[in-house]
């Protein structure tokens, strides 16, 4: 399709080490797709990247978002595929972190199961890996479907040839631990879904600390959780298992997915014979609210399988409505009304208004009653048929009793609104004629709203660090005056100071995304973050996440080591000069000699702590009657360095 003429720009959305996404619309074919806007080394390799996708034309299943196309110019490639409605698995454990839920080993047993199916049947069919498997590039359904997407770019992957540390680092990549040069194969795909696992079970995603060099670690403190908090020990066969896909040193891994995942059904079939079932994780989505069904499970659900599922049977058609006697007036209006005073004159009533019916834009009694309703049975139904688990039956879906009762408490409302109209009236009317006694205006607080969104949404608040949710949210009661607002998000983190004013409304948005940061020196200098290193500054820019860092720059060799504190913004490129004190340089000749270092005269020997730039020196020794000398010097901090020539010999 041609992105010019087909293709409508709609909302940015989630960003990681591989590039930003973003929503597109197809007017031609009327759907929604999402765009991989991919990072510029992935970009280069526009051909290879085409000849996959066109290789992936014809595939079709259910655990994968179909891929549409690429798109774009070198160093701009757009990866085009369907948009699946849901929430992407890194963004769960926030979710559940917020509502205090706990993932149980059940559910995380579930998922693996689930991805270990559609990971080999992908490879079965097409004879393909991923490459790329992460939390960030697997999306949840609200029914508890697991969708991979983006698995059509281990040609460019490959060519990026990447050292393992920085896979992980950049993209959240993990190799085989043994494995010394990546290979996007599918013991690669084998261990990637074997930290997926690792951090289901444990509640928490491998952070950037805990790279290939960690994970015989992490796999050692690994446990079951059960959905109270409880936990114990991993059974043997699933941790040697875990050990296998890994590639751990001490074992021998798995020749091909098939194995894996086998190997892994048989433990399941033997060690847990009750569990990995969609009931557990249907459960857990309805705990943090990402499930419409929450814990109340229909027969349908209960089944071992998500891949058939029971037909839904057509509507019946709508019964007439049934007539009732009206409700006594009295009981809709229970308050007593005042008696007009008989020394006051009667009070006048006004009119009743016109009919609804004559008013402009008036729908009739069924809309203007029940459009709300409506409304919300559509959403319900767009959201039912988007799901390819469930067949498509003839008739729409029979409400749901909730739904039903919703319908008949807003039409006695409605009604008993319009009955008791006229009578609040009359009550009012008497009331105006009532002495009330007058009493003291009561004090109105001084406060406003703040309004906060950001792009991704999703991201974590605090304002002057009392935490108040996650965007987009609208804090009521802020007093007025200077606030800092604090976004937290898998993208970075961004602090900002808002004004508030009394009875308005502030708006505060933030796009988080990553940025760069540019160290020059005259030196080579490893430049490290947290204690692990990012890059060295001939490497020009280096991105990380926004944020404020304190960046360590390093050379053991020339005895180098600063710290340098730097705000990384979203999208902007901080750059700072690394200026280095001079070592020092003693000089001796024998008898004497001219001294000139890197061409420049510095004077006649002997020559006590030269101030020398840092750095690889050429000392030039100059005498009329024994000639020339030259020496090659490597001049750190410190410690000072003594030279000594004989121009004699």
């Amino acid at each position: 399709m041609s992105a010019a003429t087909h293709l409508t720009f709609s909302s940015t959305g989630f960003r990681d080490g591989l590039g930003e996404r973003s929503l597109v619309f197809d007017r031609q074919h009327v759907r929604t797709l999402e765009a991989l806007h991919l990072r510029p080394e992935l970009g280069a390799f526009g051909p290879a990247l085409e000849a996959r996708v066109n290789a992936l034309s014809t595939f079709r299943h259910r655990s994968f978002a179909r891929i549409r196309e690429v798109t774009g110019p070198p160093g701009r490639l757009v990866l085009i595929s369907d948009h699946v409605p849901g929430t992407r698995l890194s963004e769960l454990f926030d979710r559940a972190d917020d509502r205090q839920a706990v993932l149980d080993a059940d559910s995380a047993l579930y998922l693996t199961k689930r991805l270990l199916a559609g990971v080999d049947a992908f490879r079965q069919a097409t004879g393909f890996t991923h490459g790329a498997l992460s939390p960030d590039r697997i999306i949840v359904t609200r029914r508890a479907r697991v969708i991979v997407t983006e698995h059509a770019l281990t040609p460019a992957l490959e060519r990026l040839r990447f050292s393992t540390a920085r896979w992980w680092r950049d993209a959240r990549i993990a190799m085989p631990v043994s494995r010394r040069d990546p290979a996007f194969d599918e013991r690669t795909d084998i261990a990637q879904l074997a930290i997926i696992s690792l951090g289901l079970l444990r509640g928490r995603l491998l952070g950037g600390d805990e790279g290939p060099e960690e994970f015989e670690v992490v796999l050692g403190a690994a446990e079951l959780r059960t959905g109270l908090g409880t936990t114990r020990p991993l059974p043997a066969s699933l941790h040697a298992w875990f050990a296998r896909a890994l590639s751990l040193r001490s074992s021998r891994g798995f020749a091909s997915l098939s194995e894996a995942r086998v190997s892994f059904d048989l433990i399941l079939t033997e060690d847990f014979p009750a569990g990995a079932s969609r009931v557990s994780f249907r459960r857990f989505l309805g705990r943090i609210g990402d499930d419409d069904s929450g814990a109340e499970l229909s027969q349908t659900d209960i089944g071992t399988s998500d891949e058939l599922v029971a037909p839904v049977e057509p509507a019946p058609p709508p019964q007439p409505p049934v007539a009732r006697p009206a409700t006594p007036l009295a009981t809709l209006r229970p308050q007593a009304v005042a008696a007009p005073d008989p020394g006051q004159p009667e009070p006048e009533i006004a009119p009743m208004a016109a009919p609804l019916a004559s008013s402009p834009g008036y729908e009739g009694p069924d809309e203007l009653a029940l459009g709300g309703v409506h409304d919300a049975l559509r959403a319900d139904w767009a959201d039912w048929a988007d799901d390819d688990s469930v067949p498509r039956p003839s008739a729409r879906p029979r409400w749901g009793r909730g739904r039903i009762a919703a319908l008949f408490v807003l039409s006695v409302g409605l009604a008993a609104a319009a009955l008791t109209g006229p009578f609040e009236r009359l009550a009012d009317a008497g009331a105006r004629n009532a002495e009330v006694p007058l009493e003291a205006p009561v004090p109105v607080a001084e406060v406003g709203q703040l309004e906060v969104t950001s792009t991704p949404s999703g991201a974590r608040v605090t304002i002057d660090g009392a935490r108040v949710g996650r965007t987009p949210i609208t804090v009521d009661d802020l007093s007025i005056g200077a606030h800092v607002v604090r976004f937290e998000s898998p993208q970075g983190t961004i602090e900002r100071t808002v004004e508030v004013m009394a009875g308005q409304t502030a708006v505060l948005s933030e796009a988080i995304y990553a940025g760069w940061v540019a160290l020059f020196a005259p030196v080579q200098l490893d430049v490290q973050l947290d204690g692990r290193h990012l890059g060295t500054t001939e490497d020009g820019r280096l991105m990380v996440p926004p944020g404020s860092y304190t960046f360590e720059v390093v050379n053991e060799r020339l005895g180098v080591r600063q710290r340098h504190v730097l705000d990384v913004e979203p999208g902007a490129v901080v750059a700072r000069t690394i200026d280095l004190p001079p070592g020092e340089v003693t000089l001796r000749a024998e008898p004497w000699a001219e001294v000139s270092i890197d061409g420049a005269p510095i004077g006649r020997t002997p020559l006590d702590a030269v101030p020398v730039a840092v750095g690889t020196r050429q000392i030039l020794f100059s005498h009329p009657e024994f000639g020339e000398k030259r020496a090659v010097l490597t001049v750190g901090v410190t410690p000072p360095i003594d030279l000594h020539m004989d121009m004699t010999r």
